[in-house]
């Protein structure tokens, strides 16, 4: 399933509406290079589906055209960078 992730600087998230249902990547910024990816949501009925890896995606690709190193601090992020390593260049543990 392709899905449409749109960024939300206002509410600091990395959002895909499916069937109505929010899926997000919740970050904080640091500092102006560093990007804390945080928290990661997708509704029960929605999970198995690969979204929150397209979401992920989507938020790591937008880190490296930004030049944000990311502090990977859901454990998602970790689960995700150990099946899509050529992310883990863009990770600081800071």
């Amino acid at each position: 399933m392709k899905i449409e992730v749109v960024h939300e600087p206002e509410k600091t998230r990395f959002v895909s509406v499916i069937d109505g249902l929010e899926c997000y990547l919740n970050y904080r910024m640091r500092n102006e290079d560093k990007i804390d990816f945080y928290y990661t949501y997708v509704p029960s009925v929605m999970r198995g589906k690969g979204i929150a890896a397209q979401i992920v995606a989507y938020a790591f690709e937008f880190a490296k055209e930004n030049n944000l190193i990311v502090i990977p601090t859901c454990p998602y992020i970790w689960s995700f960078l150990e099946r899509n390593q050529n992310y883990s260049y863009l990770i600081s543990e800071n």
